[in-house]
């Protein structure tokens, strides 16, 4: 062909511009490149054709999944019909008769043009996933140690390159305004393409792959150490290429140069760096708002980490906005890491490639927050970095700043969570370590020689590696100790001045280096005439990151398909033979009503409701979709708007008008017989609730649950958005929300006592009273119970009374005067412990009360179940008449204190005197106690010190171990979070009155609402009484639930808008043609793609509803008096409105503060018998 060859000599100068290559270099190199010059195309649409790989889609036997295609603007479809033609010419798509569809989503570039893309998305999830691995960034880069020359090679439109399998060209279908076509080769977006492809990559290039070069996706770069060298590994991957069917585009490759841009790195013979380009995307990147944005930020900067020496610290403060249950708060710390992060990358250090036959060096330091790790080996005569690594201590990590031995702790776990992420460094290799704790150097030099059972772990974990421990001083580890102590404070000191400024300008076109490989979408499919790829190498935070940049014209990571309007129903946009009825909901179903010979309900829909039938048509008409739709199906008229006549046709096909009501058609399904269809009334706005109330609030309905409702309306009724609102009506139910739902006993996570906080024995007392029992003929009727929480000591007295005055006596003869003063002591809140003789005695005393909520015995848990166990131990010995215990309390007591202690591991009365006690069983058998002389008390003393200290020791452990046994019992618990100011329910248990006939089966378990007015702990919270304004109880997480607030429906988002009648139209007969004039309209208008508002609205506005702020200006949703609803700017409603704002925003000022928690009509019978004293205690 004419001009062929200048063609092919135009497109194979390649550009030597950076390259060090001498001339002669480049001419053996320009003549190895002609021998394949039938290999490069000019452009990326002409790939080439593999046979090697035909690819399938595996969906089992999943039915197919059909969609309808998105709307589209006149210049989207454009666009969207030239690509189409444009690919049907290339041979890759034809039209189709798939039963698969997906639609076609056009997406918005950065530069304002117009993406082509295919939502797979549903196609994905149904598809079997392929788990064939990528390769990992750092694994390819430390492969490049030692190299001197680079060649980078971008095969063009990589995945154009496989042919699809015959029998999933059908599932590839894409649906759009234009028609149904497939791809006959494998298309952008689908899941398992990004696997497919790497592994047809990789066995193209099997034996070459880690030797001669390096493949990810459609990048391919050899190195080599010298010229010769190179030139026959480009000849084998050139080789392998063409027998493999691939073409490659001369613009995007690079020949023999010294550093070339690969998978986001600048590689060079010394080391490695970030891409100018990436890092330019991360300092245009624009301030987080919102928490998207934020992952996004630090998926991008996370992906730099390796450069960034303390990134873990830097990135804390933003790390933070991303805990669970956190508000989004962008503060200073915030701004000032957002800045750090951007500075650290202008200037990153170049790190060196690891060589394995020199030893590496690593520093590691750790403070209260962070581990901070430098790994680092010695070159040309002085230290570089080979990498940063660092991490925030998290969870329970953080506990172990408190410990005694906790800063010895972190230090090894440091080193520990180090080794291992550097382990495929370190592991069979000699390295020196660093670190500045110098009591962690004999632990590792002379062996396991800790108590510490965490410390020997680790040790003995390390102890597999071969490494020598070398202390040194903090302040000459400045490259680890600084990772470990940067924080936002030193952060907050920058200057301004010192900080890059936010520059939000995107990078210009054209800027991507060549043999980088921008990750595009997962989840759509994307035409290739853009510098676009998968980018399976980067994690999910990453691909979304780098998608939401778009910084280098890579499409959106997804896009959903564009929203309808809220006034419009679900199934109006649907073709005819769509807008059926969902299928009946699984639940139990009531009986059909009678029939009559039609096969209808016997009465009419109104007289069910009880409605007035002309009251009930009337309002009926009011709604102007209704009423258009009526007019059509009565006389064949058609409304003006030619929205609303589309809509009327779409419509009509499911409902009928029968004594003048428009009815709905609906399929009920088959029980007894075949399914049958029946019609109900479509019910207008006023006439919800009234349905509603009959449905589910009436005795006829008897507040069945949310299943058993909708079943109810659906055979009675129908409205748009029915199932939203009975759903909204059951849960907002006040009678539901106080009579129904049992205690929620896991709300709330465990508690741990503060074992280590505890001074010794008698520190921490717990105090609980039994009774009342038998009054025994001393007088005695209850049992007071100190409980010692460190050895789990008890002291049980008998008593007459449980006032103060008895509380008080025992507690001094008995318990201060043997065992001292206590720090703490807990109780439940009985009236005897929280008196104020009972305060000021705590205060004289020096005593720290503590108090457990209300209705919550699981605080003071250990005395609670102690004193199951006392009476379990009375119940064996006392007599019939049961007026014997208190003669065999004390025995008992010193039966449970001998005997031995799970949680302990040992017994109480070991564990607070450091010996066993001599008991009758000693005596009868060979006298077996220790024989002291009095001249061996001095040495009995030490023993006992010893033993002591030991027992205590052991003590503390046994309890922390205990704690986690009960942890791990109790991992189902859940974590529940109230606000200030939220309303809750609050169970109360029931507790009939004197002279009260009630029962507690029939009696209501929760109520409220009361108003949350804080927090005391995690798991308490204060809630105010409505009758005590002064006073507010504690009430534990397992008490409360919220409250749902009271069902409204201010407006109805579902009418779509449509022909209004004038306000002097007459009211009497069916719409006709002459009833529609011309000059009374409703249209909307879409401004920004955002935006929706309505003009020629002629019916009066009755109702404020909502306030937004748009473009510095405020907008009003009114409601008119047809039921339409409608944006207007707050300049078009004055004069005429302003007593409606004024109204509206009175009524905003009082939402404001705290919501009226008023109780519910219908509760005040049940209600009033609440005792609001008895929450209090």
């Amino acid at each position: 062909m004419p001009g062929l060859d200048e063609a092919y000599q135009a497109e194979l100068d390649a550009d030597f511009t950076d390259s060090k290559l001498g001339g002669e270099q480049q001419g053996l190199l320009r003549s190895l490149l002609g021998d394949f010059r039938d290999m490069f195309v000019e452009s990326s649409l002409k790939p080439g054709r593999t046979d090697l790989l035909e690819f399938s889609i595996d969906t089992v036997a999943h039915p197919p999944i059909k969609q309808r295609p998105y709307r589209v603007s006149n210049a989207e479809g454009d666009v969207m019909e030239a690509e189409i033609q444009q690919y049907l010419e290339l041979g890759i798509v034809r039209p189709s008769t798939s039963p698969w569809a997906s639609p076609v989503l056009m997406i918005r570039k950065p530069d304002g043009g117009i993406r082509f893309c295919i939502d797979y998305r549903r196609l994905n999830a149904v598809t079997i996933k392929d788990c064939y691995p990528m390769p990992l960034i750092d694994d390819i880069l430390d492969v490049l140690r030692g190299a001197k020359l680079f060649s980078t090679m971008d095969i063009a439109s990589g995945y154009w390159n496989v042919p699809m399998h015959a029998g999933s060209v059908e599932k590839t279908a894409f649906t759009c305004k234009y028609g149904l076509f497939e791809w006959l080769v494998m298309p952008f977006g689908l899941y398992n393409a990004v696997p497919a492809f790497e592994r047809l990559m990789e066995n193209v290039l099997v034996d070459l792959k880690w030797r001669t070069c390096l493949v990810y996706l459609d990048d391919c770069v050899v190195f080599s150490t010298d010229f010769p060298t190179h030139l026959v590994r480009l000849r084998q991957v050139l080789e392998r290429f063409r027998a493999a069917g691939f073409k490659l585009k001369m613009k995007k490759c690079r020949w023999g140069r010294d550093q070339v841009a690969f998978l986001g790195h600048i590689v060079t013979p010394t080391g490695i760096l970030p891409s100018p380009e990436k890092v330019k995307a991360v300092m245009n990147i624009a301030r987080p708002h919102d928490l998207h944005t934020v992952r996004a930020f630090l998926g991008l900067t996370s992906y730099f980490r390796r450069y960034i020496p303390g990134y873990a610290a830097i990135s804390a403060p933003i790390e933070r906005l991303k805990v669970k249950g956190t508000d989004f708060a962008w503060n200073a710390d915030c701004e000032a890491a957002f800045l750090q992060l951007k500075r650290r990358l202008v200037e990153p250090p170049i790190l060196v490639y690891p060589d394995f036959s020199k030893r590496f060096r690593l520093y590691v330091d750790s403070s209260r927050l962070v581990v901070g790790a430098c790994l680092m080996q010695t070159v040309d005569g002085r230290e570089r970095v080979v990498a940063y690594a660092s991490k925030l201590l998290v969870g329970s990590e953080r506990n172990w700043i408190n410990k005694t031995d906790g800063t010895s702790e972190i230090e090894c776990w440091g080193i520990v969570w180090t080794t291992r992420k550097f382990r495929c460094y370190l592991d069979r290799t000699e390295f020196d370590l660093f670190t500045d704790h110098k009591a962690l150097t004999w632990v590792f030099s002379e062996g396991i020689r800790t108590t510490n059972a965490k410390l020997a772990r680790w040790a003995m974990e390390l102890s597999q590696l071969r490494f020598k421990v070398y202390h040194k001083p903090g302040t000459s580890m400045g490259h680890a100790d600084g990772l470990s102590r940067l924080h936002s404070e030193t952060i907050c000191a920058l200057t301004i001045s010192d900080l890059l400024n936010d520059d939000s300008t995107p990078p210009s076109e054209g800027s991507v280096p060549v043999g980088e490989a921008p990750p595009p979408s997962s989840l759509i499919e994307s035409s290739p005439t853009e510098t676009e790829r998968p980018g399976g190498a980067l994690d999910e935070a990453m691909r979304a990151a780098m998608d939401a940049l778009n910084a280098v014209g890579e499409p959106p990571a997804s896009a959903d398909p564009p929203e309808r309007g809220d006034d419009v129903p679900d199934n109006l946009g649907a073709p005819v033979d769509d807008v059926v009825d969902e299928a009946p909901e699984d639940g139990d179903a009531d009986d059909e009503p009678p029939l009559d010979d039609e096969g209808q309900t016997a009465s009419s829909p109104e007289d069910v409701f009880g409605l007035d039938p002309e009251r009930f048509k009337e309002e009926q008409r009011r709604t102007p979709w209704i009423q258009a739709l009526i007019a059509f199906l009565e006389s064949g008229a058609l409304a003006l708007d030619a929205q609303l006549r589309v809509k009327v046709l779409q419509m009509a096909p499911h409902y009928e008008v029968r004594n003048g009501t428009l009815m709905r058609k609906i399929q009920l399904k088959a029980r007894a017989g075949p399914a049958r269809s029946i019609s109900v009334p479509v019910v207008p706005l006023p006439f919800i609730e009234t349905v509603l109330h009959y449905c589910h609030s009436d005795v006829f309905s008897a507040h069945v649950g949310q299943t058993k409702t909708m079943d109810k309306v659906r055979k009675h009724a129908y409205w748009h958005g029915w199932k939203k609102d009975v759903a909204e009506y059951v849960r907002a139910c006040s009678i539901c929300g106080s009579g129904k739902g049992y205690r929620p006993w896991k709300n709330g996570l465990m508690q741990r006592m503060p074992v280590q906080e505890l001074s010794g024995p008698f520190s921490l007392l717990v105090v609980d009273a039994i009774g009342p029992l038998v009054t025994t003929p001393r007088g005695h009727k209850y049992i007071l119970v100190f409980a010692n929480y460190f050895t789990r000591w008890v002291e049980a007295f008998p008593v007459e009374a449980l006032d103060t005055i008895s509380f008080v006596k025992i507690m001094v003869d008995e318990v201060l005067c043997r065992h001292g003063v206590p720090e703490r002591l807990l109780s439940d809140r009985g009236t005897n412990f929280i008196s104020e003789l009972a305060k000021s005695f705590y205060e004289t005393l020096g005593i720290k009360k503590l108090y457990g909520a209300a209705y919550h015995p699981q605080t003071q848990g250990l005395v609670e179940r102690f004193n199951g166990t006392l009476i379990g131990m009375l119940r064996m010995f006392v007599s019939e008449t049961e007026s014997d215990w208190d003669l065999y309390l004390p025995r008992v007591l010193f039966a449970y204190r001998t005997s031995y202690h799970d949680s302990l591991g040992d017994t109480p009365f070991f564990s607070l005197y450091g010996r066993d006690p001599v008991l009758p069983l000693d005596l009868a058998f060979l006298n077996t106690k220790n024989q002291w002389k009095s001249n061996e008390v001095a040495e009995y003393r030490r023993r006992l010190y010893l033993s002591l200290r030991d027992t205590r020791r052991l003590v503390e452990r046994q309890l922390l171990k205990a704690q986690d046994r009960n942890a791990r019992r109790r991992a189902d618990q859940v974590e529940v979070q109230f606000r200030e100011g939220d309303a809750v329910w609050v169970y109360q248990y029931f507790r009939a009155r004197r002279g009260e006939r009630k029962t507690k089966k029939l009696a209501f378990s929760w109520h409220g609402p009361y108003r949350v007015v804080g927090q005391l702990g995690d798991n308490t919270y204060k809630i105010a009484i409505p009758s005590h304004p002064d006073r507010v109880v504690s009430v534990n997480v397992n008490r409360l639930k919220k409250f749902a607030g009271r069902w409204s429906r201010p407006f109805p988002n579902e009418v779509p808008a449509g022909v209004e009648r004038q306000p002097d139209a007459d009211d009497v007969g069916p719409l006709t043609m002459d009833d529609l004039p011309t000059t009374s309209f409703v249209e909307r208008l879409t401004l920004g793609g955002e935006e929706t508002a309505f003009s020629g609205v002629t019916s009066p506005i009755v109702e404020v509803l909502a306030k937004r702020i748009r473009r510095r200006q405020a907008q009003y949703l009114v409601l008119t008096a047809s039921y339409e609803t409608c944006w207007r700017p707050k300049p078009t409603l004055l004069p005429e409105y302003a007593e409606l704002i004024r109204v509206y925003e009175n009524e905003r000022r009082k939402e404001g503060g705290w919501p009226e928690l008023r109780r519910s009509a219908r509760l005040s019978d049940a209600n009033a018998t609440v005792d609001e004293d008895e929450l209090l205690f």
